[in-house]
């Protein structure tokens, strides 16, 4: 079984789905930019509706 056969895209998000996207994103811009954790929190805060900002 290759890695393509365990994808599965869903349109709903799960518990736990946010947390692990804001996760990622720390992870990616502390490897790429230099960032340190605070990263997470600043985008975790940021709860509005786009319609709402």
């Amino acid at each position: 079984m290759d890695a393509r056969s365990k994808i599965s895209i869903r349109t709903a998000l799960r518990a736990g789905d946010p947390g692990h996207i804001v996760f990622l994103h720390g992870t990616l811009y502390a490897a790429e930019r230099g960032w340190d954790h605070t990263v997470d929190a600043y985008v975790a805060a940021d709860k509005k509706k786009p319609d709402e900002r």
